[in-house]
């Protein structure tokens, strides 16, 4: 072991005194002077909130009121699409915006305000009352200066930056003929709905709610109307189930009285069916779209049998669920425009979309 060190240390003797070489000193380390620079940072926009925190529901309404609804194209995609009380569509955004203004072009002194406000993270669904004076022909009666109130629901799908795609209007203007004194005596016996300017209730996603469960539970109850099931109709509902419709003064009461609407619809359209249009479910509440088809075979409530007519009734229906049953539903349909206007021929039927 002895011998091993004393040649090692002999090497390197010999490594260093080699030659008399002095080898030059390794270069210093560059330097990033730049780096002591002070940088300042870039002032960034903050992003836009999500669209399900966006007053997107306020805007519309208030953009209805604008001179010339000038403020409603900001909110809209150019391809937007727009669903019309009467059935009919609109497509892209002048022609959306000329909608709008045919609906509400027959009113001055218009003052429109939200109820209830219902967000999700792709739609808005604004249920709003409408005060207007009758200035020009609506739905073919003439204009007599008249006040009248309404009520409807505004579905709104929204992209995530915010725009609308999709509005789906839905109320009915035989209601408003009712309150120009013309139309079904029922009708024009209807007290105006009550004003009020009381603020509107917003509703929001509530983490803990089984989304899919509601609307499971709201789709069955349509099916089960579908296939006359009237055992499985009522057993979605709750004891005291209430529902309001916009042609009756009280609601319907209790499980016996929605059976026996449900088989009164069944007595007037033979071969009943429901499709549903879109479903969203926020808190306790579910907003369901659909469409209720058929051939005519009686008076459908103050809508009279008609010869040939296969109706298509857009509906809109607020359901409120408690208890994992349906306790109330505001529904909101447009009967009044299966009645053909005077002198004008009917409307085409429609072809039901697979």
């Amino acid at each position: 072991m002895l011998r091993k060190r004393i040649r090692i240390l002999g090497v390197l003797v010999g490594l260093s005194g080699c030659g008399g070489e002095v080898l030059p000193e390794p270069a210093p380390p560059p330097v990033d002077w730049h780096s002591f620079e002070v940088v300042k940072a870039r002032t960034q926009k903050p992003a836009p909130p999500a669209a399900k925190e966006q007053p997107i529901a306020e805007k519309y309404l208030k953009a209805l009121v604008s001179p010339k609804m000038a403020d409603l194209s900001p909110l809209l995609e150019e391809n937007v699409h727009c669903l019309l009380p009467d059935g009919d569509d609109a497509r892209g955004r002048g022609d959306v915006i000329a909608a709008h203004q045919a609906l509400f072009s027959s009113f001055d002194e218009v003052t429109i305000l939200p109820t209830r406000i219902f967000r999700t993270p792709n739609a808005q669904i604004v249920e709003w009352r409408f005060s207007g004076r009758v200035a020009h022909s609506f739905m073919g009666v003439a204009p007599n200066d008249k006040q009248i109130v309404a009520s409807g629901v505004t579905v709104l799908s929204v992209r995530a930056d915010g725009l609308i795609t999709d509005a789906h209007i839905h109320f009915d203007g035989a209601l408003i003929e009712a309150q120009l004194g013309v139309g079904p005596k029922l009708l024009v016996d209807l007290s105006a709905p009550a004003w009020t300017n009381e603020p509107p209730t917003t509703v929001g996603p509530v983490a803990t709610v089984d989304a899919e469960a509601q609307i499971a539970l709201v789709r069955g109850s349509l099916d089960a109307l579908a296939n006359n099931d009237d055992a499985k109709l009522v057993a979605a509902m709750a004891d005291d189930i209430e529902v309001r419709t916009q042609d009756r003064t009280e609601p319907i009461r209790g499980r016996d009285q929605v059976r026996a609407y449900a088989r009164s619809l069944h007595a007037s359209i033979a071969q009943l069916d429901t499709t549903v249009r879109s479903a969203y479910s926020v808190g306790a509440f579910v907003v369901v779209e659909y469409q209720i088809s058929g051939e005519q075979i009686a008076p459908i409530g103050w809508v009279p049998a008609q010869r040939m007519r296969v109706p298509h009734i857009d509906v809109a229906d607020v359901v409120e669920l408690k208890d994992g049953k349906i306790s109330r539903i505001t529904r909101y349909d447009n009967r009044g425009y299966l009645l053909p206007r005077d002198g004008a021929p009917e409307k085409p039927e429609k072809q039901k979309k697979p």
